[in-house]
């Protein structure tokens, strides 16, 4: 008398992400969309699904998040709005419709967001390159990205034009072209004819906005407060934002801020702020 030999089939999860790949690995999911600062490539979580939704059900797979860590901080960007940042740490579970055997991906990410979207762009983001991942997905393209992000926040400068507090610094040749090729938005630089009346432009400042640092350090202890400072600094002085402040200016608002915290350290009950409560 024999034993039966047992054969062990192997899990229907591996079979089902396989057919998912082939499939992918014959067209792929370019980067068909641009990011519109900085001028790259890239593929969005809306062509990854688009694909993945026929793929998907014709292999009995599905897919589902599993949110394991979260962390929520707020800042002030640089025209003083209160800015959501969230981290997550996600786990997906590619799972089989057949057996219920599983794969899991852990994807660590992170968004901003001036409003309640944070977290759903977070979500949108690890899904995205779980899926890449573990399909393993083909594409042709530039580096990825998304189209845009709250650290290129444009405000309007003492100089009238638009300009992000976080991009690189634009340097511009005594002809007033820009050197490098590209100006501080991402576009190509349009090469001006020189003349005799051109003037040179003054170079962009460079460094970190003192002023914009401190609202952040108080921001993370206390959001509403960096809000309010933000609001008392654009009233004094006369700003539109806070990152229109001249250098020149620097040192007054951040002692002026400093007087203002140990001011408020104890508020009255009831006392509404103003803008005479940035001291003089």
């Amino acid at each position: 008398m024999t034993e039966a030999t047992q054969v062990r089939q192997a899990p229907h999860i591996l079979a089902a992400v396989q057919q998912v790949k082939t499939e992918l690995a014959k067209s792929g999911i370019g980067k068909n969309r641009q990011n519109a600062e900085q001028r790259f490539n890239f593929r969005g979580i809306d062509d990854i699904l688009n694909e993945l939704a026929t793929l998907t059900a014709q292999a009995q797979l599905a897919i589902f998040p599993v949110v394991q860590k979260q962390e929520y901080v707020e800042s002030v960007s640089t025209s003083g709005k209160r800015v959501q940042h969230v981290r997550l740490i996600i786990e997906f579970r590619f799972t089989s419709l057949v057996d219920g055997s599983t794969l899991a991906s852990t994807i660590p990410s992170e968004a901003s967001d001036y409003s309640d979207k944070a977290t759903n762009k977070a979500i949108s983001f690890a899904l995205k390159y779980a899926c890449i991942t573990v399909f393993c997905i083909p594409v042709v393209g530039n580096e990825d990205g998304d189209f845009s992000s709250v650290g290129n926040e444009a405000s309007t400068s003492t100089a009238g034009k638009r300009v992000a507090e976080e991009e690189s610094p634009v340097r511009v040749d005594q002809n007033g072209d820009t050197a490098g090729g590209k100006i501080g938005n991402g576009r190509p630089a349009v090469a001006k004819k020189s003349t005799a009346k051109t003037k040179a432009a003054p170079p962009a400042a460079t460094g970190p906005n003192p002023v914009i640092v401190k609202l952040n350090a108080i921001a993370a202890a206390d959001a509403d407060k960096a809000s309010k400072v933000a609001e008392l600094i654009r009233k004094a002085y006369k700003l539109k934002s806070v990152a229109d402040a001249t250098e020149a200016q620097y040192t007054e608002i951040l002692a002026r801020i400093d007087q203002y915290l140990s001011k408020t350290a104890a508020p009255a009950a009831g006392a509404p702020a103003t803008a005479s409560d940035i001291p003089e």
